[in-house]
């Protein structure tokens, strides 16, 4: 617990013992001299101005222990997830078959009000598990997952490319021969260019069109450009 939380949950606190002090004796100091009508009428947006308090400091208690319990354990054999009110989730090497990552901007009329990172890990089985900014320093967990991944899953990915096989990342197929973005093939004869501009993955084509996918959908981004590097053939 930061001291920030302490402050928050000890001024919430304050708030709700005065609130509902100043109710509770404007209750008993009415109800005795005027009734119980007139102690309700005074006291009660004492006593709801202090429930709404105490509702509020135990919402931000549950943020914080949804935030505080959510972690990544990494290990030699793979990965354990912690999350608040949920079974722990094991995932071996193995289960894993990518990695997405990239920073996303939140935008208001055209404006850039927050970024956040967003990373996200596919599975052997289909799914996809997203790990949120709440995860502590989640730039540099990526940067470690990455490693350990990449260095379990390229040699494999490497002599399936140079053999001719194609390999699906996500929305991108990438062969020898071509490359395919959603359905859209282009042999890499047609290929001027592959880059990363501004979160976004563009194929520029010599005849002048390109092609435009968000990096964060795209796993393993870095092996791409290591594939095409070493085994293109046009």
């Amino acid at each position: 617990m930061s001291w920030r939380d302490a402050l928050g949950f000890a001024l919430a606190a304050a708030g709700v013992i005065v609130l509902a002090g100043c109710g509770l004796w404007l209750y008993y100091s009415d109800y005795t001299q005027h009734g119980i009508a007139a102690a309700y009428t005074r006291s009660q947006p004492w006593l709801s101005a202090a429930l709404v308090v105490g509702l509020l400091a135990v919402l931000m208690v549950f943020l914080r222990l949804r935030s505080a319990v959510y972690r990544v354990t990494q290990s030699r054999q793979g990965l354990v997830l912690t999350r608040l009110f949920l079974p722990a989730q094991r995932l071996n090497w193995e289960d894993i078959a990518g990695i997405a990552s990239g920073v996303i901007a939140d935008t208001l009329f055209g404006r850039v009000i927050h970024t956040r990172i967003q990373t996200t890990l596919y599975l052997t089985n289909g799914r996809r598990l997203p790990l949120d900014s709440r995860l502590p320093q989640l730039a540099e967990l990526t940067t470690r997952l990455k490693a350990s991944l990449y260095r379990r899953i390229y040699p494999r990915l490497r002599t399936d490319f140079l053999d001719g096989y194609s390999l699906d990342f996500g929305p991108l197929t990438l062969q020898r021969t071509f490359i395919a973005l959603r359905g859209h093939k282009f042999p890499w004869a047609q290929v001027k260019h592959v880059t990363i501009q501004a979160g976004w993955l563009v194929v520029e084509l010599k005849q002048g069109k390109t092609m435009r996918l968000c990096a964060v959908q795209i796993p393993n981004l870095e092996l791409i450009f290591r594939l095409i590097s070493e085994g293109v053939r046009p």
